[in-house]
């Protein structure tokens, strides 16, 4: 994720010129241990974080690709050993801490015992350290919504006070970008806050513990999928010590939930801007509706979710970042933005009842950036081929430039597919084990079985059969879940009974453990099930993701930096599995018909999703066809992938332009443009009268063309449209309807469904 100069604009609002994190250790031991004897001197925090710093630096990064931990240095437990084999009172202080710190409950023992056996006097407050609670907690908000802070108020046992600070930034999709701990209250830190920021849009309000965790934690997990990492002096240094204090809050807290945009709700406010003074410059181009179109998806799905607030930090993604690199278009129409830009900042900001200061610093942004942006639009980055398939997600943000630095753009679309076909076997070889496993891997489903109590300490026992009851309760009626997850709490168990010693409620626990087996077996990438509905099962609230990590290492498995739980062959799922082969066999085929065109254009095929708007049920197609396809033949595929009947005219939207017919009239000859003219992403209208409008999405490489598959009936020609469609719904649906038989007799006396074969044959015939 591109990091912005303007976001160091926004620092004042965490805080940080208020607080510093530990200095990082150069040389020798003697520099560490003469760090920590500074740290004592200056107190808790200074030693906190400090050894949070250190344990931090053992965590393995992720690869971007296997998505596995790639070893880079000491894991923790060998930086705690190294400790354990130096006797004196700064390794002792460092292990006091690290031992509410680390997650491994063995690890913790073995720094229980060494504790108990020194001698060294630590202090009070280091002593009693676990007895260490969460007082308070405020979240400030910013009236242009970059961001959020939360405070915590920790109190130390000896009564010690201190404030943890955590930055958490909406512009990269509301993660954790920034934390940091100052010895203060909570309350001193608040008015520090609020005489540094001196800020009349920022409000200061108390936040409940129980919200507050819930909405750290989903913040922590969204910023685990940022690669690199997000970084500051002090994050993720801290990340240790705040996971700590995050888990000794109350489960229970609210989600938070932001306001959704649908089509019509953004093309209706577009609209109004559109006919607003502050856009009557605007209306003499065409195109200027067009950029204002695109400018509203990014303020409500790309960038924050409300379209109508505008910060400095807002304005610099899209214009250094965003649309040069993200639209698709000559640099003559994308010059245009700024202005359609300036317009829309006076629109939106009267509309919310923003102040003119920041109004008027806004746009000032806006003239300062203008010049890099119209010059980054003019200068070479992905086009073409390359462009639409960074745009699909195939292009790597490394595969932009070769190793000499040249643009990658020369590489031919069926180049790239090749090496996105490539690197997914590859992936999905390291999911399951190598490549052998991938070609014979079984697809029987797994038995259901006893609990296996092999290994299983006695003391465990008890609470472990507690768990097994939460989860044969909650999955009762899926089997294979039920022993996946069976074996993964046995797996956990036998490998540190601790985990079980220290549960004090069997729901979590077994929320945790489902939760990790759903996460391993992609149960919720599919949106057939959300992560809240599947662990209604178990009765539980609150996120298990804090705990699943512990019961994960203990079975000494490992979740990655994109959420992902990595199970052995015996926890991965029939369905699953099949999953896994289809996409295996999808991706050889790719990769070999690529192979065999030897440089041939035309052979690549790819996939369209097709949806028509603002009709219920969703009336949905994916259809394979060539990367090249003509448009007028992919206007008869679309016809009759949708079910449609040819009877009206029709047109291609892509941005400003539009093709169709060469015997119309203010629209670009269709017969000689081809899918790749369009882009990624376009509109298929029919029946200019009823105004259907289908959004065209290419969602990735195809196998074979034809219809793959659909849902929702085409609705009948001639019926009025969208709104047409509806009322002739609801008019089949009630028999005493005094229409119902008359529209019975005009559709024939037929029922309205989806037939699927009937379809894919025609389209099959198109595309013979």
């Amino acid at each position: 994720m591109a990091k912005h100069r303007k976001q160091q604009k926004t620092k004042t609002r965490s805080g940080r010129s208020f607080g510093r994190g530990p200095t990082p250790p150069r040389g020798g031991g003697d520099d560490l241990l003469a760090l920590v004897r500074r740290a004592l001197r200056d107190g808790p925090a200074a030693l906190l974080d400090l050894a949070s710093y250190l344990l931090a630096g053992t965590e393995q990064p992720t690869d971007p690709f296997t998505r596995n931990p790639t070893p880079s240095g000491p894991s923790t437990a060998d930086m705690v050993e190294s400790f354990v084999g130096v006797e004196r009172i700064e390794t002792s202080a460092l292990l006091a801490v690290w031992r509410v710190l680390v997650a491994d409950g063995l690890l913790r023992a073995r720094i229980d015992r060494e504790l108990a056996r020194r001698s060294s006097a630590l202090p009070e407050w280091l002593r009693v350290l676990p007895e260490v609670r969460v007082r308070a907690c405020t979240a400030s908000t910013h009236v242009l919504g970059d961001g959020d802070n939360i405070n915590l108020g920790i109190q130390l046992a000896t009564g010690e006070e201190l404030t943890a600070v955590l930055y958490i930034d909406h512009n990269l999709g509301t993660a954790v970008k920034d934390a940091f701990v100052v010895p203060e209250s909570i309350e001193r830190t608040d008015a520090l806050f609020a005489e540094h920021a001196d800020d009349p849009d920022l409000v200061v309000h108390p936040l409940d513990l129980a919200d507050a965790k819930q909405r750290l934690l989903d913040a922590l997990e969204t910023g685990q999928h940022f690669h690199p990492p997000l970084e500051s002096e002090t994050w993720p240094g801290c990340q240790p010590l705040i996971r700590w204090w995050i888990a000794l809050l109350p489960d229970g807290g609210q989600e938070v939930t932001h306001p959704e945009w649908d089509r019509a709700e953004l093309d209706a406010e577009r609209d109004r801007f559109l006919a607003s003074p502050q856009a009557a410059e605007l209306r003499e181009d065409p195109e200027h509706a067009d950029l204002a179109d695109a400018l509203f998806w990014f303020g409500s799905s790309y960038s924050g979710t409300d379209p109508l607030r505008w910060s400095l930090v807002r304005v610099e993604v899209l214009l250094l970042d965003w649309l040069p690199r993200k639209v698709v278009a000559d640099a003559d129409y994308l010059a245009k933005a700024p202005r359609v830009l300036r317009a829309l900042v006076r629109y939106s900001h009267t509309e919310r009842g923003i102040r003119p200061e920041l109004t008027n610093a806004v746009l000032a942004s806006i003239d300062e950036e203008e010049p890099q942006y119209q010059r980054t639009i003019r200068s070479p980055r992905p086009q073409g081929p390359a462009a639409l398939l960074d745009r699909m997600g195939l292009l790597d943000d490394e595969d932009e430039h070769d190793e000499d630095g040249d643009d990658l753009v020369r590489m031919s679309f069926e180049d790239h597919l090749r090496h996105f076909a490539e690197r997914r076997l590859a992936d999905l070889a390291e999911q399951v084990g190598g490549t052998e496993v991938l070609e014979a891997l079984p697809l029987d489903p797994l038995p259901l079985e006893p609990f296996s109590w092999s290994g299983i300490a006695e003391a465990a026992r008890p609470r472990t059969q507690e768990v097994l009851d939460v989860l044969a309760a909650g999955l009762a009626d899926d089997p294979e879940l039920l022993t996946a997850c069976q074996r993964l709490l046995a797996r956990a168990v036998s490998g540190d009974p601790e985990c079980m010693l220290r549960v004090t409620k069997a729901t979590p626990t077994a929320a945790a453990v489902a939760w990790s087996v759903g996460h391993g077996n992609r149960l919720f990438d599919g949106a057939t099930t959300t992560v809240k509905e599947f662990l209604s099962r178990f009765g539980a609230t609150g996120s298990p993701s804090q705990r699943a990590e512990v019961l994960l290492s203990a079975a000494g498995l490992t979740r990655d930096n994109h959420n992902q739980v990595h199970l052995p062959l015996e926890l991965i799922t029939s369905s699953r599995r099949r999953t896994i082969v289809d996409e295996k066999i999808r991706h050889k085929q790719l990769r070999d018909s690529l192979a065999a065109s030897d440089g041939k254009s035309g052979l690549a095929v790819v996939r369209l999703q097709v949806v028509l708007r603002n009709v219920t049920p969703e009336v949905r197609r994916v259809v394979d066809v060539p990367g090249d396809i003509g448009l007028p033949l992919l206007h008869l595929v679309l016809q009759e992938a949708v079910g449609w009947e040819r009877a009206h005219l029709h047109q291609f939207v892509s941005g400003s332009r539009r093709w169709s017919r060469p015997d119309l009239e203010g629209v670009l000859d269709e017969t000689t443009a081809t899918l790749q003219d369009l882009g990624p992403r376009f509109v298929y209208a029919y029946d200019f009268g009823d105004g259907w409008e289908h959004d065209v999405v290419l969602v990735g490489p195809g196998v074979t063309p034809g219809l793959v598959e659909g849902s929702g009936a085409c609705p009948p020609e001639d019926c009025g449209g969208p709104w047409g469609f509806e009322e002739m719904q609801q008019v089949l649906a009630d028999s005493r309807h005094p229409e119902h038989a008359d529209r019975m007799e005009w559709l024939g006396g037929s029922v309205l469904d989806y037939n699927h074969d009937r379809l894919a044959t025609r389209v099959a015939q198109l595309l013979a």
